[in-house]
């Protein structure tokens, strides 16, 4: 099963998501790749992150887990910075 997803309400999306797809018990989200690589490699390129960066990113993430998991009802477990 596919389900088609889209920005609602507030929500502004950075990376461009195309579908989720659930086989048996898990869902899987597909996405494209952020130009700039992920958190995981910026952290191994740029060392220790300002707070204010954290801030931002965590402000993100935060955002993009509330549309998971009242829009769509998912609730990821697999989160980590080579995963953001």
């Amino acid at each position: 099963m596919r389900i088609s997803v889209g920005p609602e309400g507030d929500f502004n999306w950075r990376v461009k998501h195309y579908f989720i797809e659930q086989i048996d018990r898990e869902y899987y989200i597909y996405m494209e790749d952020m130009r700039d690589g992920n958190l995981a490699q910026k952290i191994k390129e740029q060392g220790k992150l300002r707070l204010n960066t954290v801030k931002l990113y965590t402000l993100q993430i935060l955002k993009g887990l509330e549309y998971l998991h009242c829009v769509t009802g998912i609730i990821p477990r697999d989160i980590k910075p080579a995963n953001i």
